[in-house]
């Protein structure tokens, strides 16, 4: 068992993302975190918060037709604490305005609001138009985080969208 540094990548991934590389992404975090799973319980919830992350920017980019867009996932272990993951990939700017909007919803919910929407999204017959992700919803109850966004320019009808959150393992 490896002791942990001042503050140490986990994981670090730019390039396409589908079914199979996501897997790999989990099974390799998974790995990593083994090295630590002596001094610190974090495998299961690291590995849930990534996969949902990765799998809400997958169904994003499923949705939209950009299978051929990028990502660039980050997992840094900020010190015995805290772990922040960082996923950045592209939003079509015609979607921004209602990403911003759920996300605003998910940081400013109290946990019982966040409860009503995921029950009344799971009750959704069109899934299609459900908002705020069931995965999202479930990692914002979970962390107790909020979600920090950024958007950058990519072209005249894309940004850069960068989510974080950050995971305490001390709960």
């Amino acid at each position: 068992m490896r002791r942990i540094s001042q503050e140490e990548i986990f994981l670090d991934y730019s390039g396409h993302i589908n079914f199979h590389i996501k897997k790999e992404l989990i099974s390799a975090l998974r790995k990593k975190i083994d090295d630590y799973a002596g001094e610190l319980n974090i495998k299961r919830r690291c590995s849930y918060v990534f996969e949902e992350l990765l799998a809400n920017t997958h169904e994003y980019y499923k949705k939209r037709a950009l299978e051929n867009e990028t990502i660039h996932a980050t997992l840094i272990l900020a010190d015995k604490s805290d772990v922040l993951i960082r996923i950045s990939n592209t939003l079509l700017k015609s979607d921004t305005q209602d990403v911003i909007s759920n996300f605003n919803t998910l940081n400013t919910g109290k946990a019982s609001e966040l409860r009503k929407l995921f029950q009344i999204n799971l009750t959704r017959e069109n899934k299609a138009t459900t908002g705020s992700g069931l995965g999202l919803i479930t990692v914002k109850l979970k962390t107790g985080h909020s979600y920090f966004i950024e958007l950058t320019e990519k072209n005249e009808t894309q940004n850069i969208f960068l989510l974080k959150t950050t995971i305490d393992l001390n709960l």
